[in-house]
C-alpha cells in the first residue's frame, strides 16, 4: 500500500473549502455592511440578497456543467473552461450591482460588487494566458475590503489568504505565480474601486 506523498493534503483541502470564494465572501459582506450601518438584520438581508443573486446561481451553473461533463470538477480546474463561469459570474454581479444601487444598498456593498466585476474582467484577460487562483484572490479581496472597516480583521483574513494560497499550491491546483496573480488582481481591484467610490459624496 503506497504512502500518500502529501501528508498535509487533508489540511489543504479543509483550507480550500473554508476559504472557498462562495464561503469567505458571505461573512465579509455582512461585516462590511454592519461596520458602516450598525444594523445587523439589514446587513444580513443584504448578504442574503447577494447569496440569492450571485452565489446560488453560480453554484447551480457549475454543478450543472460538472454533471453534464462540460467541467471536470467544481473548482473548474481546466483553464479554458473558466471563461464561461467568469462571464456568467460577471452577469450575476452586474445584475446584483444594479439592484443594489436601485434598492439603496450601503455604499461599501456597491463598491464591493464593482471591485468584483473589475477583478472578473482582469481575471478573464489573464485566463487567456494562464489561471489566477480564485480561492487566493477572493480571500485577499475580502482582506482588502475589511481593511476599510477593521484593520485587525483585515490582517486575520490576509493570513488566511496566505494559507489558502499555500493550500492551492500544495494540492497542485495552482502554481505560485497563479496564486500571486489572484492576490494582486483582487487587492488592486478593491484598492482602486474603493478609493474612488467611497470618496464620492453621492454614491
Amino acid at each position: 500500500m503506497s504512502r500518500d506523498p502529501r501528508p498535509w493534503r487533508p489540511l489543504a483541502q479543509i483550507l480550500s473549502w473554508l476559504f472557498h470564494p462562495f464561503v469567505i465572501s458571505v461573512p465579509t459582506l455582512w461585516y462590511a455592511a454592519y461596520a458602516v450601518t450598525h444594523e445587523a438584520v439589514a446587513s444580513a438581508q443584504w448578504t442574503a440578497f447577494f447569496i440569492g443573486i450571485v452565489i446560488l446561481p453560480a453554484m447551480v451553473f457549475i454543478a450543472l456543467r460538472v454533471r453534464s461533463g462540460q467541467y471536470t470538477d467544481v473548482d473548474v480546474s481546466v483553464r479554458q473552461h473558466r471563461f464561461s463561469i467568469y462571464f456568467f459570474g460577471a452577469a450575476c454581479f452586474i445584475i446584483g450591482l444594479v439592484l443594489f444601487i436601485v434598492l439603496g444598498a450601503p455604499r461599501i456593498l456597491v463598491a464591493s460588487l464593482v471591485a468584483a466585476i473589475v477583478a472578473l474582467v482582469i481575471g478573464t484577460l489573464v485566463t487567456t494566458r494562464t489561471k489566477a487562483s480564485a480561492h487566493a484572490g477572493v480571500t485577499a479581496g475580502c482582506a482588502a475590503v475589511l481593511f476599510f472597516v477593521s484593520l485587525p480583521l483585515s490582517v486575520l483574513v490576509s493570513m488566511a489568504a496566505l494559507t489558502v494560497g499555500w493550500a492551492r499550491i500544495y494540492l497542485h491546483q495552482h502554481t505560485p505565480t497563479q496564486v500571486i496573480l489572484g492576490w494582486v488582481i483582487a487587492v488592486v481591484s478593491v484598492a482602486i474601486v474603493f478609493s474612488f467610490l467611497l470618496s464620492l459624496p453621492f454614491v
